[in-house]
């Protein structure tokens, strides 16, 4: 096969190269087109545009008037909508953080501009029927703050659980021969922690903390800190409490005595 130029490709406004950083073909309603963003400039026209564009078969056409005031670093389709993730705040003239969606010839922000990625998204990936992001925790959630990635229900924004110590570079949800999972990649060493919480229903930003494994290993139910390799909480009480130097359990104790 051969390569084959779309275009007279693209340039750079400032100091930093040219740079294409995420490809995605998507239709809009208009027929499939391959859409390129990341850190450009294409002229089209008269006009300049900025971090995004679409090849129409022919030629590359502006996706919004005056682009991105920032970074995009990757794309996904989720629900029919095209969805891009990077470091901006504005998009087409529409006030965003660092993710929004495109539909019907509109950018609009999934949520509330309170509830997305404060840090840069790096990443997003489909799984299942929901879309996963790399970014920051929501104001409301157990990793508020956080790095770690977040999941966009359609309706609502959602922690995924556990938090990482640097950023995802890259998604992918597949079936490699044990059932679809969520696969990641990126600079984090491990995840500091797994956290498992209930809710009443799955629209909610919040829900109820059950059980934790820790960094170091310890395991909490009904404890967000447990003291020993196994820590069962009800309330204030402690239930069962196995101690990783003595050996001894306890069980309403957290000073267990003997075995």
């Amino acid at each position: 096969g051969l390569w084959i130029n779309y275009g007279a490709g693209f340039a750079s406004d400032d100091a930093l190269p040219a740079d294409v950083r995420a490809l995605l073909v998507h239709d809009d309603g208009g027929g499939a087109m391959v859409y390129a963003a990341g850190h450009f400039a294409v002229t089209i026209g008269l006009n300049r545009y900025y971090g995004i564009a679409r090849w129409d078969g022919a030629n590359w056409e502006y996706v919004t008037l005056g682009g991105c005031n920032g970074e995009i670093y990757c794309m996904a389709e989720h629900s029919g909508r095209l969805f891009v993730g990077g470091s901006f705040t504005l998009i087409g003239g529409v006030v965003c953080r660092n993710v929004v969606y495109w539909e019907a010839g509109v950018w609009n922000v999934p949520g509330s501009i309170a509830q997305c990625p404060t840090l840069p998204v790096y990443s997003m990936a489909v799984h299942g029927a929901d879309l996963f992001v790399d970014g920051t925790g929501g104001p409301l959630g157990a990793n508020a703050g956080l790095k770690c990635a977040r999941q966009w229900t359609g309706l609502a924004w959602n922690d995924a659980d556990g938090s990482l110590d640097n950023s995802v570079n890259a998604m992918v949800s597949g079936d490699a021969g044990s059932g679809v999972k969520l696969y990641i990649g990126g600079e984090f060493n491990a995840a500091t922690a797994i956290e498992f919480y209930t809710a009443g229903n799955f629209n909610t930003l919040t829900g109820t903390q059950r059980m934790i494994i820790d960094s170091t290993g310890k395991v909490g139910i009904g404890t967000a800190s447990p003291a020993e390799l196994l820590h069962l909480v009800s309330g204030a009480t402690t239930i069962l409490y196995a101690s990783s130097t003595s050996g001894n359990v306890g069980i309403g104790t957290s000073t267990p005595a003997t075995l």
